[in-house]
């Protein structure tokens, strides 16, 4: 799945908390993973986020979503990975 990457976004002055767990299943999923504190000057950071700690959802480069800690990091990259495929599908037969 290496067109997937997770931003893990954090309130810097509150540490890091869910990371380990989140970059652990990056690495068994073969994801590229970023852990950066929340910043005004992404988009999906001032438009997606509702609370902190927040992890956003790329596919080829493109935002797909936010999901947090507590949601199922596989169903969600797997949920997308087969709408992405879908739409592949769509993309060809036209």
């Amino acid at each position: 799945m290496e067109e997937f990457a997770i931003h893990c976004v954090f309130d810097l002055d509150k540490g890091y908390g869910e990371a380990n767990e989140m970059c652990s299943f990056c690495l068994k999923s073969n994801i590229r993973c970023v852990i950066r504190g929340f910043s005004h000057t992404y988009e999906e950071d001032k438009d997606a986020i509702v609370r902190l700690p927040a992890f956003h959802l790329y596919y080829k480069g493109n935002y797909e979503l936010t999901f947090y800690p507590g949601d199922c990091p596989y169903a969600t990259v797997s949920a997308v990975k087969d709408i992405t495929k879908k739409d592949y599908h769509m993309k060809r037969i036209d």
